[in-house]
């Protein structure tokens, strides 16, 4: 590998994560919407996210039988992990979406 990329992975601070997440952006401004198109966008995410989290685990099996790849395997792992997170937080999201929305969506007495 080439000696900046050495370098790089040697020297390099690890930045503070920016927390622009676009599929939360909507819920900032969900007075705006309706309920209905945060749950849509809500279900894409979700479904994205195990779609990750699923090809991660396929590369995962693949090459954890391979002894140069403890390194990427971690970062695989990670991958797993990370995506599979996102998929929960997807479900709290929804939950709380709900319990927000629901005295909204009751038929009038």
């Amino acid at each position: 590998m080439g000696e900046r990329v050495s370098s790089w992975a040697r020297d390099a601070p690890v930045d503070r994560p920016m927390f622009e997440h676009p599929p939360l952006l909507p819920f900032w401004l969900g007075h705006l919407t309706e309920p209905g198109r945060l749950r849509d966008a809500l279900e894409t995410h979700r479904a994205e996210a195990e779609r990750l989290r699923a090809r991660a685990a396929a590369d995962l099996a693949r090459a954890a039988d391979q002894p140069d790849w403890a390194y990427p395997l971690l970062a695989l792992t990670w991958s797993e992990r990370y995506d599979a997170a996102q998929r929960d937080l997807v479900a709290g999201l929804r939950a709380d979406l709900d319990a927000v929305t629901e005295h909204d969506e009751d038929p009038l007495p």
